[in-house]
C-alpha cells in the first residue's frame, strides 16, 4: 500500500471516508442542479487517493454542467 491510499495520517480532525463512497459519487452525478450540496458534503472526509480523483471528475463534471451552488472556485497560491 502506498502513501497515497492511507490518509489517517494527513488530516486527523476529518471523518472517515463514507462507506460507498463510489456509489455515492454516482448518485450524486445523476441529479441535476442540486449535486453541490452531496458533493460538498463528501469532500469534507478524509478522502485516499483514488477517491479523491473520482470527487475531483464528479466536480468537474457538475461545474461544466452549470450545478456551481454550493461550489465555489477557489486559486489558491502559496508563497514560501
Amino acid at each position: 500500500m502506498s502513501d497515497y491510499d492511507e490518509p489517517k495520517g494527513l488530516l486527523p480532525w476529518l471523518p472517515a471516508q463514507p462507506v460507498g463512497f463510489r456509489s455515492l459519487c454516482t448518485k450524486a452525478d445523476a441529479l441535476a442542479a442540486a449535486r453541490g450540496q452531496d458533493l460538498r458534503f463528501l469532500a469534507n472526509h478524509a478522502l485516499e487517493y483514488n477517491a479523491l480523483h473520482r470527487l475531483a471528475r464528479s466536480i468537474t463534471s457538475a461545474l461544466a454542467d452549470g450545478a456551481e451552488a454550493p461550489l465555489t472556485r477557489l486559486r489558491l497560491g502559496l508563497i514560501s
